[in-house]
């Protein structure tokens, strides 16, 4: 499961690296590392709310 995500993750940063830069020669598979840091850093903040990730401070969200 893992390894199709991070595999669909690197071609869209490749299409996306291709899209901005097009004489870009390289590969999806150029992209797997850069992806699967993604993909670790997302499966860190799973389970976990947005309030707890990092330091968000509501009370400075709220509406005055």
């Amino acid at each position: 499961m893992a390894v199709d995500v991070i595999e669909q993750m690197a071609k869209a940063i490749h299409k996306v690296r291709l899209h901005k830069n097009v004489g870009l020669t390289s590969t999806w598979r150029d992209y797997v590392d850069e992806a699967r840091a993604a993909y670790e850093a997302l499966e860190q903040t799973k389970g976990k709310s947005r309030y707890s990730i990092d330091d968000y401070d509501p009370a400075a969200h709220e509406p005055i």
